[in-house]
């Protein structure tokens, strides 16, 4: 084991039980009823061919041409739960985006991986992993590492960002940079604990504790490579060596559909088929590739994390002039893996007006008297599943209970 994961500085994730969290995020908004929420012979319009499967008891619709969907399923619907009929309340792309993954519309917000990874009760080098995707960290920006889509931090880190492309400058001599680096450091120190007020002094914290943390990086070396990454698969690999290495408890990696294309689909529909079977084929890696890894208490890794698939809206049922479909205000979500109740199905859309159904947040049942879900729910279930406490945070959104397995 490599000396610097002994060091007394920095804890290992997982050792106290707090659970961790990698969020694969399909930007532009997706279309659930073309896989994981079969609506066929309602309201809603679809590409023709599909067809309902089930395994683990959870519905799904396919082709032929999407194998990795059915595949998915059959081998990770025991792990899986769905949820159905959250309303993130908008069909801008913006406002959604905040919404879902903050639950509020207002700036400022912080997001749910960089809240959970802030809530910590151990010293991370790397508390919150974002290499790619949304993200939204006003109070927990201190606790939140961004990685790049493409390695721009191993770049930075080591020099070659500075010294190559069109605007590189001649770095100074290892001397000359030591200086500089401790001088900004001290000051930084010195300044954080000068005691300053209000945001201010906010603000100093967070830059001391990104002081020591990118220290900490740099002396890593070469034991730590985070510029691999080609897809959101690889990214999800990057943010898995994190966790098995006890560096990390949340990640973000976004998913922007097949080839890049996409989820906003306003004029080809049919890529939607596309991006979940390729969406699906990558789950089913990611997961094997946590099983494959070794966890903090010796099983595997897929024991201690949860994987939380999201997009920030759905798609109008009705196919429109340009042969796709535009946005529309409710959409579903997936958990899978750690602490996840799986085989289940949670709420669902009412196949003459395509809105979503009240539920029962302890059964998952459809409940007349029950609860609207919106993006709040869905944050709450994320606490309980880090085992933080979502009452805290969320008092009048309680978590969907259906959700979490025991």
């Amino acid at each position: 084991m490599p000396g610097w994961l002994l060091s007394g500085r920095r804890a290992r994730a997982g050792t106290s039980g707090e659970g961790r969290l990698l969020f694969v995020f399909c930007t532009g908004g997706w279309d659930p009823t073309e896989c994981i929420a079969p609506m066929l012979g309602t309201v809603v319009e679809n590409n023709p061919g599909l067809v309902e499967a089930s395994a683990h008891g959870i519905p799904f619709v396919t082709t032929e041409e999407r194998p990795a969907v059915r595949e998915f399923f059959e081998s990770c619907g025991d792990r899986l739960a769905i949820v159905h009929g959250v309303e993130a309340r908008s069909v801008a792309h913006d406002v959604c985006l905040r919404l879902m993954l903050t639950g509020s519309t207002l700036p400022g917000g912080n997001d749910w991986p960089s809240t959970v990874a802030a809530s910590s009760s151990q010293d991370l080098l790397l508390p919150m992993v974002h290499i790619s995707g949304p993200s939204y960290a006003a109070d927990h920006s201190g606790s939140v590492v961004r990685v790049g889509a493409s390695g721009q931090l191993s770049r930075l880190l080591d020099g070659s960002g500075m010294t190559d492309g069109d605007l590189a400058v001649d770095l100074p001599s290892a001397e000359a940079a030591s200086r500089v680096d401790a001088l900004v450091s001290g000051r930084l120190q010195a300044a954080a604990a000068g005691g300053g007020r209000g945001r201010a002094g906010q603000l100093l914290d967070l830059a001391a504790a990104a002081d020591g943390r990118i220290a900490d990086l740099i002396e890593l070396g070469g034991e730590l490579d985070l510029s691999g990454g080609q897809d959101f698969v690889g990214q999800a690999a990057i943010a898995a060596e994190l966790m098995e290495r006890g560096l990390c408890r949340t990640a973000m990696v976004e998913f922007e559909g097949w080839q890049g294309l996409s989820w906003d689909t306003h004029s080809d529909l049919p890529l939607q088929g596309h991006h979940f079977n390729t969406l699906m084929e990558g789950l089913s890696s990611i997961m094997a590739d946590l099983d494959a890894r070794r966890g903090s208490r010796g099983g595997p890794l897929s024991d201690e994390v949860t994987v939380v698939v999201l997009s920030e809206m759905g798609r109008y049922p009705r196919i429109n002039s340009r042969g796709g479909k535009d946005h529309w205000t409710f959409t579903s979500a997936m958990f899978l893996g750690a602490g996840v109740a799986g085989g289940t199905v949670v709420g669902g859309y009412d196949p003459e007006a395509f809105t979503g159904f009240r539920v029962d947040l302890t059964t998952g049942a459809l409940d007349d008297g029950g609860v609207a879900l919106v993006p709040s729910h869905l944050g709450a279930t994320i606490y309980a599943l880090a085992g933080e406490d979502p009452a805290a945070a969320l008092p009048d959104h309680p978590p969907i209970a259906a959700v979490i397995d025991g």
